[in-house]
């Protein structure tokens, strides 16, 4: 029954034939390791196309739901955190499988008459392939996404006369928003789909039409006499090869559980943008041009390598395919590939050892983990910034960064001309503060340093019974903390005679009743420079051009702090920067 179906089929299709001409291409001097990338090149674009159309039947290609839409797929699609890994990680084994598919390509010499079509084609591919990566890394409109696409649009703006027009044709404006996003989608699902079609299969049929190149240093009799057809021997090693890539990438999506995401995209945050890793070399050498000179590794540079990759054939017209013969080609491709390693592994080493970076890097993973755990409970219908609004303790602490972490910092980034906020009136906070207030972690570079309080010499036992006192004053009425063992402690070290006695005396300065609760703060943020704040002393903006939600935040992630631990600075040592090198 099946064997007469399939005489049916091949009678009405001739899918036999199809196969014969697939299987019966010789392989000119027998099959080969070296002939494998080609073919998997194909099976993981396969993979990218099929996981690509499942997750496009997810997205939403909107500044309000992109984040949104891929969070649903990696958190709440069954198995969509596997789709979703195997087209990310899938991006990155196509650009390492191009590389080295090119590089057999030119060892072998397989780019000479009659096959610079073919060569040049396998380069277009590259170049596409790049910009797939580079379009797609936008779209969950994550923090990481956002800002390296920042870069790469601020690159295409140096070029000479027509960079600032490209880059707004690529923003759809003057800022990256909503139509940026569009654009780079339509990119990636559409143009470059098409384009990379196209160019396979056009290089596919010139590869048919010329053959293998087999490897160099053999007769003509020598490569008949071995020459084997495609099927089966080389579509077994294509195969295996294929399944391991497949494999490859399987296994680094089950090790990542799928893809990395992080925030939604805040342009207002001080991420430290970094491309994804076949980007890096370029990121790197950026460095080394500044000034009115950057236009040549942002521009000349570039455009000179593809020119030549393109021009390759014509400049190296010799029939020797020998590498020893084409010595001085070999060195000058061993020093390309030497130096684009090597600015690729330069910065991946520096961040590892900047303390500066590593600690943004944890910060944007605890961001990343805190936006997950508020989109679990619901994904907001405006834009995706407002999920921090759902959280004010999360919100109160991007406020933070944006106005108060120029004098105060919180684990250990931000200024140092305001106390340490980290652990902000914790018990260890309060403890280092009444030993010290002078310290440069606390009021040492303000005009208390000299003037202000006295350092706290009592016992241990009185000095935590102290402690405890001022805490409760947060969330208690001190009429009801007469009682407290810390009270007469509060008097012994006549800390009434500048703050008064919580709940009876006026205080000189620096009110304590309900002390670092939420109207204290609220206070200190709005009235900094009242009598019964901090006075003549206060060197503090009013921060009265917030909004009542934002103020309400902003006393919460304050509040919150008394949960976190304090960190003592090393004696001299700095806080780090507030951000590293973007």
């Amino acid at each position: 029954m099946a064997s007469k179906f399939l005489d049916w089929l091949d009678d009405r299709a001739g899918y036999r034939r199809i196969l014969r001409w697939i299987g019966d291409e010789p392989v000119l001097g027998g099959d080969s390791w070296a002939y494998v990338f080609g073919s998997a090149l194909l099976i993981v674009f396969f993979v990218q196309a099929a996981t690509g159309v499942v997750l496009a039947t997810y997205y939403s290609a909107s500044t309000a739901h992109a984040w949104g839409s891929v969070y649903y797929v990696q958190e709440k699609v069954t198995l969509g955190w596997l789709v979703r890994g195997l087209h990310h990680w899938g991006a990155s084994a196509m650009v390492v499988l191009l590389g080295l598919h090119l590089l057999q390509v030119f060892i072998w010499g397989a780019y000479k008459k009659p096959r610079e079509l073919n060569w040049m084609t396998g380069a277009l591919l590259l170049v596409v392939t790049l910009a797939f990566s580079l379009t797609g890394y936008l779209l969950p409109w994550d923090q990481k996404g956002y800002w390296a696409t920042s870069v790469v649009t601020s690159i295409v703006g140096t070029i000479p006369g027509i960079g600032e027009w490209l880059k707004r044709v690529l923003q759809g404006g003057n800022g990256m928003g909503t139509l940026t996003l569009t654009r780079f989608y339509a990119f990636h699902v559409f143009f470059l789909p098409a384009a990379l079609t196209f160019l396979t299969a056009f290089h596919v049929y010139l590869f048919r039409r010329h053959g293998i190149t087999p490897r160099w240093g053999r007769s003509r009799e020598e490569l008949e006499a071995t020459t084997v057809p495609f099927w089966p021997r080389q579509v077994f090693r294509d195969l295996a090869f294929g399944l391991l890539v497949v494999l490859v990438v399987l296994g680094l999506t089950i090790w990542a559980h799928g893809a990395p995401l992080e925030a939604p995209a805040d342009p207002a945050s001080d991420y430290v943008a970094r491309p994804e890793w076949y980007f890096l070399f370029l990121f790197s050498a950026l460095k080394y041009f500044e000034g009115p000179w950057q236009v040549v590794g942002t521009f000349v540079l570039p455009v000179v390598a593809l020119t030549l990759l393109l021009a390759l054939p014509f400049l190296d017209r010799g029939s020797d395919r020998s590498p020893r013969a084409r010595w001085r080609q070999m060195v000058g491709a061993g020093c390309i590939v030497t130096v684009v390693l090597v600015l690729t592994a330069l910065p991946i080493w520096h961040d590892a050892h900047d303390p500066a970076y590593q600690a943004q890097a944890r910060r944007a993973a605890d961001e990343a983990r805190r936006a997950k755990a508020l989109a679990a409970k619901g994904i907001p219908v405006r834009p995706m910034t407002d999920l921090w609004l759902q959280d004010p303790v999360e919100h109160g602490r991007r406020l933070f960064r944006a106005h108060c972490s120029n004098c105060h910092t919180v684990d250990g980034e931000g200024g140092r001309e305001g106390p340490d906020l980290g652990g902000y009136l914790s018990r260890d906070w309060l403890l280092a503060f009444l030993r010290n207030p002078a310290d440069p972690q606390f009021y040492g570079h303000t005009k208390f340093a000299e003037e202000g309080m006295e350092p706290v010499d009592l016992p241990e036992p009185k000095l935590l019974a102290l402690v405890d006192y001022l805490m409760a004053l947060a969330d208690t009425p001190a009429k009801q903390l007469e009682q407290h063992p810390g009270r007469a402690v509060y008097t012994e070290a006549e800390c009434d005679d500048c703050h008064g006695i919580p709940g009876e005396t006026e205080p000189l300065l620096v009110r304590l009743d309900g002390y670092g609760g939420e109207a204290w703060l609220r206070r200190v943020l709005l009235e900094p420079s009242a009598e019964d704040v901090y006075g003549e002393y206060s060197e503090m903006p009013r921060f009265d051009t917030l909004s009542e939600q934002e103020i309400r935040a902003l006393v919460a992630f304050l509040r919150a702090q008394r949960r976190e631990p304090f960190r003592r600075h090393r004696e001299g040592a700095p806080a780090s920067e507030k951000g590293a090198e973007r």
